[in-house]
Order: C-alpha cells, then structure tokens, then sequence
C-alpha cells in the first residue's frame, strides 16, 4: 500500500535516531529474545549454533523445517563466513553464491560485516522512502529490484550518517540507526497513521501513467489495457481518469510548454530519468503536472510514481 503523509520537514537525523531508536521494539518469541543478536553478533567467529541462532532472531521465531533447512545450507560454508568475517571486506555480495538473493542472503552481509551491512526489511524500507520522498511504500516483491536498492541506495543512505572510523563504534551507530528506521517504518505501517491520512491510490495512479499516450477518438480517450482493466472494477474513476487526461492535454498546449519542461528538468535532474526532446517526452511531462494537480502530491512524489511505473514497465 501506498499513502501519502505530511513530512516531518526538516528531519534532525541525530534527534530522528535517538527519539525512535528509543521506541524500537522487537520480540521475537523465544526465550532469549533479543539476545539471540546482541550476544551473537559481537562474535569475532562464528559457529554453527550462532549462525542459527543468529537467523532466529531474524525470523523472529524458531525456524520452520524449511528455514532450518535453508539454513543449513548456509553453515555448510561456515569456514568461508569466517573467512570473510575476518577480513573486514566490504564487496561481499558476489562472495554468497552459496545463498539464494533474498532478504536472508542481505542478512548474511551483516552477520559477516555489521560495521558495514545494516540489517533490512519491509520496515526500514518504509522509513527510508518516507524520508526520501514524503510517501509511505512497500518494498517491492522483485527480489531483484529489492537487492539493486539496499546495495545502490540503501548502504549508501545509512553511510551518509554514520562514518565512524572505530568498527565498534560504527557497528553499534549502525545498529542505532536501524533501531530507529525500524520503529519509525512500524509505526508508519500502523493503523493510527492510516486513520489519520488518507490512502492515495497508487493502482490507480500506476495504470494512468500506462496511459501517457491515450487520445481522444470520437470524444473517448482510448485507455490502456491495464487502465481498462482497474476501470472496469472501479467504474467510479471513470470520470476522475478523463479529468486528469483533460488536464494532461491543457498542460500539452503551447503556453505551458515552460511548465512542463520544468517538470521535465526536475525528473531529469532528481531521478535521473532520461528523456529526448519529443512530443512523447512532453507528454509524460503534462500527465506527471496532471496528477500532481489532481492528487494535490509534491514534484518529488511524482517522481518517485513514475520511477516506480517505469520499474513496472507500466510506461516505455
């Protein structure tokens, strides 16, 4: 789900970390909590029994005979664990070829170097794109495009703020921070901030971006499958579809050719997103105004939809 909420603006990163870190609260159901971690990771070398122990706490539970399993398969490479454990790499993805991509295989980046991987999940997710673009979202199901984020933006986001030379000193900053990022995204999931914000319905926004190039015939915009496809179950857009489609093609006409390449420019130069100087180009340019006006979102909560349907493959 994705909702829209006020940011909390500007954002004191020292005062964030420390007000939410206090708020962490995490219970995994078994007798020794939470030591599971704190007594495992400061380990200079592994077992076997603290690498399982270790992947519990992830679980939050006692594994299941098809986690157990799977991590078993991962203590079968203990001595490379150590191994890379002792030497503070910190290029270790390729290394974990005996893992499957997933969040467990990213968890094992931290087992090894927790001075350097911080911990991830759907919570940290959510608190890291609420902060870096003012919208609450999910983490997304391509295990794929899920692991190109937590080593190309994620790592990067949490280095920015913790550069401590000490590796105790950063490994326990590090831990802070995720403390707080997890409580914070919890709490961004919970229901208090769905009662107070209403949700923004991004299917909707999705399936209009596939419609960028949609026009009119016999006075009926022509929708895209996938627009076709949500109408068809929420008839009530119907009319809410066509007004940001009107707008789209007010913002194509030549008095506002500045606006939408300022928009343009900011896609260009915050996202990173290239485009030609085409007709195809100003077209999402005006949609992207369109739905900025008619969902009353911020230029940078654009941006981020519209990287998210091009991620889809939603807008070519």
């Amino acid at each position: 789900m994705y909702i829209k909420f006020e940011p909390i603006s500007p954002i004191d990163q020292k005062q964030f970390i420390e007000y939410w870190a206090e708020l962490y609260n995490y219970d995994p159901k078994h007798p020794l909590c939470n030591k599971l971690y704190d007594e495992n990771i400061i380990k200079e070398e592994y077992s076997e029994k603290d690498i399982f122990a270790l992947y519990a706490w992830k679980n939050g539970m006692a594994l299941s005979k098809k986690k157990a399993e799977a991590v078993k398969q991962i203590v079968l490479n203990l001595d490379r664990i150590n191994e890379l454990k002792k030497s503070n790499q910190t290029d270790l993805y390729s290394s974990l070829y005996f893992i499957p991509d997933g969040v467990w295989k990213l968890f094992l980046l931290h087992i090894i170097n927790p001075a350097y991987y911080p911990i991830f999940d759907q919570h940290t997710y959510r608190a890291y794109q609420y902060i870096k673009s003012d919208m609450i979202l999910e983490m997304p199901k391509d295990k794929s495009i899920m692991i190109k984020f937590y080593l190309n933006d994620y790592i990067p986001f949490i280095h920015e703020y913790i550069q401590d030379s000490d590796y105790d000193l950063r490994r326990m900053n590090i831990r802070k921070m995720d403390k707080a990022l997890f409580a914070f995204g919890r709490f961004l999931k919970s229901p208090f901030v769905k009662m107070i914000n209403n949700p923004l319905d991004t299917e909707l926004i999705l399936s209009i971006f596939s419609s960028v190039y949609s026009h009119r015939e016999k006075g009926t915009y022509q929708f895209s499958l996938l627009l076709e496809t949500y109408l068809t179950e929420n008839p009530d857009h119907i009319e809410d579809v066509c007004h940001v489609l009107e707008k789209r093609d007010f913002y194509m006409q030549d008095i506002n050719y500045d606006k939408r390449w300022e928009m343009g420019r900011f896609l260009m130069d915050q996202f990173g997103i290239q485009f030609e100087q085409s007709e195809g180009s100003e077209l999402i340019f005006s949609l992207c105004l369109a739905i900025k006006n008619a969902f009353s979102l911020t230029d940078n909560n654009i941006g981020k939809l519209l990287e998210i349907a091009i991620s889809k493959k939603y807008l070519r």
